[in-house]
């Protein structure tokens, strides 16, 4: 009996240690060459709990004014679906970002001990969460705390990039090249807008070549 109980016992522990694994956004959203081939790109760590150490790339207070609660909010602002801010373990470097997203609504506000509405660009942050895929697509993290550790210290820039990294002839997707860029700060240069679209829930969507 004493056995058993010590197996559970350290079971347990090992579960909680697992639950609360530290990885970096590389690790979460990095696949290797023959995975992208396959067309294989969720993150290895889909469903798992995870701490990360990150900066701040866009700011929590970010709104889009003729949509108050489509998206990021400023404070005190009309809620109704979701926020969301961007971070990176390393700036302008591809597999390094991430969407951190919440939904509106949920227990203790935008997130504890740190609401992503007060954060910056530059700001330090560890945020722990669930890794999940939307639409089966893009990576996000859906945090359960976020804390400040370091306050606007570093400096942001976007990497540059190219149109053809993301798409072959026909705009078919290239995940070999483009996937290691999503969720990364980028520039596009040397691209031409084709067309601008407005839905009819006020998203625009800019088709580049």
């Amino acid at each position: 009996m004493k056995k058993l109980l010590f197996l559970l016992l350290f079971t347990g522990g090992m579960m909680v240690a697992m639950a609360q694994q530290v990885v970096t956004i590389r690790q979460i959203q990095e696949r290797s060459l023959a995975d992208l081939n396959a067309c294989n790109d969720d993150s290895p760590f889909l469903d798992s709990t995870v701490t990360i150490f990150a900066v701040v790339v866009t700011d929590g207070s970010i709104e889009d004014p003729t949509n108050p609660g489509s998206g990021n909010l400023v404070r005190n602002a009309p809620v109704t679906t979701h926020h969301n801010i961007w971070v990176a373990d390393s700036i302008g470097r591809p597999w390094a970002g991430i969407d951190v997203f919440h939904l509106n609504g949920e227990t203790n506000g935008p997130t504890t001990p740190t609401s992503l509405l007060d954060l910056v660009a530059g700001d330090s942050v560890k945020i722990t969460g669930t890794i999940d895929e939307f639409r089966g697509t893009e990576t996000e993290i859906f945090p359960t705390s976020v804390e400040l550790i370091g306050t606007a210290t570093q400096q942001i820039t976007a990497a540059p990039v190219q149109v053809s990294d993301f798409n072959i002839d026909m705009n078919i997707d290239s995940l070999q090249t483009g996937e290691r860029w999503e969720g990364v700060y980028v520039e596009f240069y040397d691209a031409e807008v084709d067309n601008v679209t407005v839905t009819g829930d006020d998203r625009v969507f800019i088709d580049v070549r």
